[in-house]
Formats: structure tokens, sequence, C-alpha cells
């Protein structure tokens, strides 16, 4: 069995492999994406999210290797959910993207950000009506509250934005994300971008600044999604 292609761009860091009778993911990782899965598990355990029938859940985890550095997890079948958006039908599309939108929702109002939301790192298993979330490499947000409208903004914006744009005509991306953003004020350090895409950007547009104003930012990531898009 070999691994989708939009889950593994390096082969020498994810492997699928059989042990004990069961198919699993092994990855080359760091503590902190097992540490993530543990705690997402835990807040979904606490704070469960179902979306149009399908529950989210994080994929199980079967071992963590300290010392090799080694990543284990069950392989959850389904459909991949950038697979899926390439080859889904208009109508199927339209309802898939508004169950996500709705799950985007309920993450905020239960107060958990995956930092990895993107269609690569989603499986759908619609036979157990299942959505998995298989890749917790980037920083996560676990609360016991809602999250604000500013901090969801930039959460979306921060990533999932232009990894959804890529996949998406410009309708399609209304339909994902209208409504989703609140206009942003003050300024952000250049330090605080972890994207060197948009600091360079940011740079050619607006000078080499230590700071730049979140408006800025925001064109910048705009500029980024529109030309990701797909035409």
């Amino acid at each position: 069995m070999k691994l989708p292609r939009v889950l593994s761009f390096d082969s020498s860091r994810v492997s699928l492999v059989e042990k004990n009778g069961q198919c699993v993911i092994v990855k080359k990782s760091l503590q902190r994406e097992y540490t993530q899965m543990i705690e997402a598990q835990r807040h979904l355990c606490l704070n469960p999210i179902v979306i149009d029938g399908l529950t989210l859940r994080v994929v199980p985890v079967t071992n963590w290797d300290n010392k090799r550095e080694l990543l284990t997890t069950i392989y959850c079948g389904g459909s991949n959910l950038e697979e899926y958006l390439r080859g889904c039908s208009s109508i199927d599309r339209v309802r898939l993207l508004s169950t996500l939108k709705h799950l985007l929702l309920a993450m905020k109002g239960t107060g958990f950000l995956w930092g990895d939301f993107a269609p690569r790192n989603i499986i759908i298993d619609w036979f157990n009506s299942i959505m998995w979330l298989c890749d917790f490499e980037r920083k996560i947000v676990l609360r016991e509250c809602p999250v604000s409208d500013v901090g969801f903004t930039r959460y979306i914006r921060n990533y999932s934005f232009e990894e959804f744009s890529s996949l998406l005509l410009i309708e399609d991306q209304n339909i994902l994300f209208d409504g989703l953003f609140t206009e942003e004020f003050g300024k952000v350090a250049i330090e605080n971008i972890s994207s060197k895409r948009k600091k360079e950007i940011l740079r050619r547009l607006f000078g080499n600044n230590d700071f730049y104003n979140l408006g800025q930012l925001c064109e910048v990531e705009d500029l980024m999604a529109f030309v990701a898009t797909p035409l």
C-alpha cells in the first residue's frame, strides 16, 4: 500500500508500514507534535465537534520514540480532502465547503484552533462519518472559552487562507471564507511573522521595517491567496 501523494512530500520522513497486522504511519517528527496530538485528543473528548454528521477526531497515536524522534499513528483510510476537492462535482464541493465553514466556526466556539488546517491534512471517512486531523506540526490553541473574532481572523489568514485558495476558484473561496474575517488594527513585529515569503513581500512593498500595520500584512496575504488561486 502506498501513501496518498499529498500526505508524503518527503518519503524519508513519512512511511506507511504494517505492524502487528495493522497499517500505521511512521513519521520523523518532534515531540511537540506528539504532545499537541494528545492535548487535541483530550480537548475534543471534552468538547466534541460534530458537523453535518461528521465527527472531528485526531488520528490515534500508538507510539512516540523519543530517541529516534519517530511518531507512529494508525493509518486512517478515507478521502484525502485535497484530492477530493480536486475531483468532486461542483455540487459536492459547495456542500463540503459549507460543512468546512461550519466546522471552523465550531472550532472557534470551542476554543480549538488547529494550526495545520489545510486540505491535505484532513481525511474524511465517509463510511464511519469521521473527519480525521492528521498533522500537528504547527502550533495549536486550546481554550476553555470561544476564540475572539480578531484572534480567529488571524488564525485563518495565517495559513489556511492561502492553502485553500490554491484549490478553489474565487466563488468557492467566498463560500468558505465569507463572513469569517474581521478587520484588523494595530501592528505586528516582523520577528513574529513566521513565513519567509510574507516577510520578503512586506519588505519589497512597504520597506525594511521592524513593525508593519496589520492592514499591510492582510494586503500581502490577499495577494498571496490571489496568486495561488486557480484560473
